[in-house]
């Protein structure tokens, strides 16, 4: 049986305040569950905390880049088969 919208899990990680509250109530109103992340570093402990369907990764952000943040998502056997969605403003 697919999935609808309300069963799936996304996980938006994106440093920027106005951008990240923009994806979450986008993704909000078509019905997904959204979960926010300010930093990569956040991105991860969520990620492992709820196990979320797919992330969306921003890549261009301060300390560690979403580069980064992927090789150490891709490390980690309880997240490393989370599809992930790289985007940049």
């Amino acid at each position: 049986m697919p999935k609808t919208p309300q069963d799936i899990k996304v996980l938006i990680i994106e440093d920027e305040p106005m951008l990240l509250d923009i994806a979450m109530t986008s993704f909000g109103r078509a019905g997904f569950q959204t979960f926010p992340a300010l930093d990569g570093e956040e991105g991860i402990r969520v990620a492992q905390t709820v196990r979320p369907d797919v992330i969306l990764l921003d890549i261009v952000m301060p300390g560690k880049s979403g580069f980064d943040i992927l090789a150490i998502m891709k490390q980690d056997p309880l997240i490393k088969d989370i599809p992930v969605i790289i985007f940049s403003n």
